[in-house]
């Protein structure tokens, strides 16, 4: 990877965590480390360079609507027959995905119009955000995608390989 390690885990004690490439870029500009700037000055910093709330200009609402639409489509489609092979529910109603995996709990899968993102509640690895990056929905902080994610953990769950 091209990212330095301060720019992956640049944290200041409890305050806030950079996971924007932008500030890291203008914080190493700026100074040799990030306590250079002191956590108040550091926070004032980072929340005007990395707002925690994507732009919506990137990705109009119809098109976000066609894509958020077209992958609960597909990832109901492509897991309907396996769920019901497993003896699992898969359930769909209102632009949201439950898959009941039985012991290991509910993977929740929704689309949040706002913010522009699919939004994964799973059991084994808690919440997550995926934004669009153009070719599909990729986790910010991990650079994982929602596929690969959902191929992973459903495995394990369910106890074999997972095709999405």
């Amino acid at each position: 990877s091209t990212q330095s390690t301060w720019e992956k885990s640049c944290v200041v004690s409890d305050c806030l965590l950079c996971v924007c490439k932008s500030a890291c870029q203008m914080l190493r500009a700026a100074a040799t480390g990030c306590y250079w700037l002191g956590r108040s000055r550091l926070n004032a910093t980072l929340a005007a360079a990395c707002s925690t709330t994507p732009s919506t200009d990137a990705l109009p609402e119809f098109e976000f609507d066609k894509l958020s639409s077209a992958t609960l489509a597909h990832l109901q489609d492509a897991l309907d027959p396996l769920f019901d092979e497993c003896g699992f529910d898969i359930e769909s109603a209102n632009e949201v995905l439950s898959l009941n995996v039985g012991a290991h709990g509910t993977f929740v899968i929704n689309r949040q119009t706002p913010n522009r993102q699919m939004w994964l509640s799973s059991p084994i690895s808690g919440p997550k955000r995926f934004d669009w990056n153009g070719s599909g929905w990729v986790e910010r902080r991990t650079g994982q995608s929602l596929y690969a994610l959902l191929r992973t953990e459903l495995g394990v769950a369910l106890g074999r390989s997972v095709e999405l």
